[in-house]
């Protein structure tokens, strides 16, 4: 007597091809933050992180409601890896511009420089810059600088003022 044909609960095409894509995001996702946060020392907007977080949960989590406990084992594995690393990846200052830039965000249009001040008191006032007439300064702002270290030295935080109020914030990068 032949054997019955018995189907296979398998994943499907569908729902491997989100898993796929969810490890593929993830990986691509720390790549780049890696790249830019560690090796460029340039931080990443919150924003990129939130939006680099739904990426890789999305495809995860329509691929868990189709695919077999394995399957689904595996990628939310990866998946957890990859955004607890992006996790650490934008709480960690690696470099002394992170606290810096933040700093700077919050230094908004209309502050006062007492305010200004408040906000970017552990930071150099001045360009450090020095010409044949003494030090280089901007006369309707002030330039904050986070480190005298040859690859930050030319960080600037510049701040424009007019009529004692903030009218512009700028960071120009070494």
């Amino acid at each position: 007597m032949p054997t019955p044909f018995v189907p296979r609960a398998t994943p499907s095409v569908t729902s491997t091809g989100f898993v796929t894509l969810a490890l593929l995001v993830a990986a691509l996702a720390v790549v780049v933050a890696i790249f830019a946060e560690v090796l460029l020392c340039f931080p990443l907007d919150r924003a990129l992180y939130l939006g680099a977080g739904a990426l890789i949960a999305l495809p995860w989590l329509l691929g868990w409601l189709v695919d077999g406990r394995r399957e689904r084992i595996r990628s939310g594995t990866s998946c957890l890896v990859a955004l607890v690393t992006l996790t650490a990846l934008h709480l960690v200052p690696w470099s002394s511009r992170k606290p810096f830039l933040q700093d700077l965000r919050r230094v908004q249009p209309g502050m006062t420089l007492t305010q200004v001040e408040e906000i970017m008191a552990g930071y150099r006032r001045g360009s450090g810059v020095r010409t044949d007439e003494g030090p280089l300064f901007l006369s309707d702002a002030v330039i904050y600088r986070h480190s005298d270290e040859a690859r930050f030295n030319r960080d600037w935080g510049i701040v424009r003022f007019e009529r004692d109020r903030v009218v512009s914030v700028e960071f120009s990068a070494d």
